[in-house]
């Protein structure tokens, strides 16, 4: 099994403080939260989350200046949120600003 790709139009709800690794990198923990019209079983569905994400590098940097609620593309892959805890996170490879007409 090799495929973990995720991709999913959202607004930037919760952000936390970037924080630093010993080497220096950047990381950024934040909350996304989806809201759309899904097709399910032959019909329309409503479907609403929020997602914990995390971002690393360069990409800490620039999602940790985002506005809240702006609308975002963010695309990864999906992991524990950390050793012993089986909560998942989503760890952001790309995120690209959405125009507030298209969706989140």
């Amino acid at each position: 099994m090799n495929r973990n790709e995720v991709t999913i139009d959202c607004k930037l709800l919760k952000r936390g403080a970037i924080r630093f690794t010993p080497a220096g990198v950047p990381i950024f923990d934040f909350v996304v939260g989806h809201s759309s019209m899904q097709m399910e079983a032959g019909s329309q569905r409503k479907v609403r989350c929020e997602v914990e994400a995390t971002a690393i590098g360069e990409l800490a940097t620039s999602i940790g200046a985002l506005k809240l609620n702006q609308p975002v593309r963010i695309s990864g892959f999906l992991s524990q949120s950390g050793i012993g805890n089986r909560k998942l996170a989503l760890h952001v490879q790309k995120v690209e600003a959405l125009r507030n007409g298209d969706q989140a």
